[in-house]
């Protein structure tokens, strides 16, 4: 694994030239360019709030700041999963012209969604903080590590597929059949319980939306931009933990498939 990472930072270069390659095909020939990473989720939670806020009228504070910090890292997590399912099948041939780490492929995907997400959170949360009001404090130091966490589980992931979908390329098709039920049983639309103390969804349930491995990634966003107040531990540990096993066991499944990736893709 040593080895492998020597390897991969030798084309550091590379990986940055892809990244930037990526963000700009990805609004290259439109009119407003980088503003539709701003105006999709815009649109996106406009629509959300329309509906949770006005007609289903879930009784909450500041609904638009709690769909920013909860919609945000989840749609850079879902894109950077799609994207990278797809990315050693669709530049099969420059891995095939040269000896390269395959994993830079994934890895340029994560990154310009990374790019992406750090602009349009930080832009998106602190207008939408000013216009609606949100308690932002000191909390707002924690968001760093929820940063951290959500790309080591969407890299650990992210490379997964990538190998995966070399192999079975109905996988490309199953992420996006299991991302929207994902998504709606992560609690991502609605929160288990309010700042105040009002619980959405019954107690009883928790353990088991606990169980999802995002829960505890996105607390780390929801707590301190929401609440405006520090994730909780056992949540912060989770995220951790979580986010270092998927990324390990990523890494070590894409690297042992690694080798004969370029004769099948």
């Amino acid at each position: 694994m040593l080895e492998r990472i020597r390897f991969l930072v030798g084309y550091r270069e590379l990986l940055r030239l892809l990244i930037t390659q990526e963000l700009a095909l990805r609004y290259r020939h439109t009119v407003l360019g980088f503003l539709w990473s701003l105006l999709n989720p815009v649109i996106t939670m406009a629509i959300l709030a329309i509906v949770f806020h006005f007609i289903i009228r879930l009784d909450m504070r500041s609904y638009t700041i709690f769909l920013l910090s909860s919609l945000l890292p989840w749609l850079f997590f879902a894109n950077t999963l799609t994207d990278c399912s797809v990315s050693i099948i669709q530049k099969r041939d420059l891995i095939s012209r040269q000896p390269i780490p395959k994993l830079i492929l994934p890895l340029a995907v994560t990154g310009s969604n990374f790019v992406n997400l750090l602009l349009s959170f930080t832009v998106l949360v602190s207008v939408a903080g000013v216009i609606v009001g949100s308690p932002f404090g000191i909390s707002m130091l924690y968001l760093p590590l929820g940063f951290a966490c959500l790309l080591a589980l969407a890299i650990g992931l992210g490379a997964a597929l990538a190998a995966a979908t070399v192999y079975l390329r109905d996988i490309q098709q199953i992420v996006g059949v299991l991302l929207p039920a994902w998504m709606y049983a992560t609690p991502i639309l609605y929160p288990l319980e309010t700042p105040s103390g009002q619980f959405i969804v019954p107690e009883e349930f928790h353990f088991f939306f606990k169980l999802n491995p995002v829960y505890s990634v996105l607390q780390l966003f929801v707590r301190p931009v929401y609440w405006g107040t520090a994730p909780l531990l056992s949540d912060t540990l989770t995220a951790i933990a979580v986010s270092l096993i998927v990324l390990l066991a990523g890494l070590a499944f894409f690297w042992w498939r690694e080798d004969d990736l370029v004769f099948r893709a």
